[in-house]
């Protein structure tokens, strides 16, 4: 059976507040609970999902052969939900993000000086949104933060797509804050280790052995937090069982 685990097995959460000039709920980092589970089994390079309130929302690989998948869900907890102190987001998704109508949306306007809103409120005026005509008024907004260009478009950190930013705002009664106990206890972990290799290489382990494995995976289940999938095209309802078999059909295949 393939192993499955509980965030709150696995991590606690830090509030260590927001980096400067960062939206006020964006202040937590996820750190390690001590022995709390045997990493033994999470050591090693393979595919591991993502699921909260056991529906999934992102799919990834782990290379590194020596270090456990957990070096990269502890970044996922807090980077997929919004809730890291500081992100990076390009200019496109950042904009688009700003349209959200919900929390995220207002927290992250609430990052751009006043005159910059009141820019991006006059572009937005008679406009449909997304459209050609909205876009290229869009383009000439200067995002302004107090400290100069905002800062999730500068701080060099977890990188923060437009698709995460509208999972955290869908789901923002579990992940917001006063809600951190529930970001852990419901969130799951999926892994299945690569059991055999052929390959010398990390490089082969990665792009031969893992990556046109978990290319197929995301084209089939279209993952609401992975960057190849479209805002809007996300599968919903895609439950932990159905995705556990289809990550060991897809270590069956040859090659």
């Amino acid at each position: 059976m393939m192993p499955h685990y509980r965030a709150d097995e696995l991590f606690d959460l830090v509030d260590i507040g927001p980096a400067r000039g960062m939206p006020e709920w964006a202040n937590l980092k996820a750190v390690d609970r001590p022995a709390a589970v045997d990493k033994e089994h999470l050591v090693g390079p393979g595919i591991y999902a993502l699921f909260l309130n056991d529906e999934l929302f992102y799919i990834g690989i782990h290379a590194p052969a020596d270090l456990p998948v957990t070096e990269r869900w502890h970044k996922h907890v807090v980077a997929h939900t919004l809730r890291a102190s500081s992100m990076f987001m390009r200019r496109r998704a950042f904009i688009y993000s700003l349209m959200l109508p919900g929390p995220i949306g207002q927290g992250l306007r609430a990052c751009l000086t006043q005159a910059s809103q009141e820019q991006f409120e006059l572009a937005n005026q008679d406009v449909d949104p997304f459209s050609s005509q909205w876009s290229k008024a869009m383009r000439q907004i200067e995002l302004h933060g107090s400290g100069g260009i905002c800062a999730p478009l500068v701080t060099r950190s977890f990188n923060t797509i437009f698709n995460k930013a509208r999972f955290a705002e869908a789901n923002w009664s579990t992940l917001g804050p006063g809600h951190d106990k529930d970001i852990l206890s419901r969130m799951t972990f999926l892994y299945e280790r690569l059991q055999t290799s052929t390959w010398s290489t990390a490089h082969e382990v990665k792009y031969q052995g893992l990556k046109r494995r978990e290319d197929g995976l995301i084209a089939e289940f279209r993952p609401i937090c992975n960057r190849e999938t479209n805002p809007g095209d996300e599968r919903t309802g895609v439950t932990l069982p159905v995705v556990q078999q289809a990550i060991l059909r897809a270590f069956a295949t040859t090659g």
